[in-house]
């Protein structure tokens, strides 16, 4: 609350600030009050529409409010960060086409927790593509191999170069793990209800 006032009384003098406008739906957003957070977020984009961090807030903030359409949507800016990783693959991305007899790529980005939380899409991606490769952090492809039996499963590292799938079918397509959402989770009633889409070692089950 003491840093909203201070950055309200900045704008006074720089109000055509827009990270001053993200600075204080930062601090609106922290307080609870999202609508307002909202407000700034806009307004930083009005008067910079190439504010990476502006729109990667607005994403986090749409989500959080049920938004997931326009929510995902700005989800996308994240592939501008500074510090990730920029993977490459030929083959064309994947925006929602048929997969009918066709190789997809769905490849591993951001963190584990992300990876994780992001794999509850993968088993529609499976059953609509002909073949479907994951490829995912070494520390999970076990756990991917046991919980996706109808894929095949890569584990390396996001700074791996793509020889590896030289002794796969080249895919026809390829996505992020993390836009999946963005093509198939745009409204609350497109998310499956399930029993869960992971599956522990049993034996590590029975010990625990």
């Amino acid at each position: 609350a003491a840093a909203l006032a201070q950055y309200e009384l900045a704008l006074t003098a720089f109000p055509d600030d827009p990270d001053l406008r993200l600075a204080i739906g930062l601090a609106q957003q922290a307080l609870l009050r999202l609508d307002a957070a909202l407000e700034s977020y806009e307004r930083a984009l009005a008067m910079a529409p190439g504010h990476v961090l502006a729109r990667w807030h607005r994403a986090l903030l749409l989500l959080l409010k049920g938004d997931y359409a326009r929510g995902w949507q700005d989800y996308e800016i994240r592939h501008l960060g500074e510090g990730r990783p920029k993977r490459s693959f030929k083959a064309a991305p994947w925006e929602g086409q048929s997969l009918q007899g066709r190789t997809v790529l769905v490849y591993a980005e951001q963190g584990l927790g992300d990876e994780i939380m992001f794999a509850s899409c993968l088993p529609e991606i499976i059953a609509a593509a002909g073949n479907c490769i994951i490829d995912c952090h070494p520390g999970l492809q076990a756990l991917y191999r046991r919980s996706f039996p109808g894929a095949r499963v890569h584990g390396g590292t996001q700074f791996d170069d793509a020889s590896w799938l030289d002794g796969c079918p080249y895919p026809d397509y390829q996505v992020s793990v993390g836009s999946l959402p963005r093509l198939l989770r745009g409204g609350p009633e497109r998310f499956p209800r399930h029993q869960g889409y992971l599956r522990a070692e049993p034996r590590d089950v029975c010990a625990w």
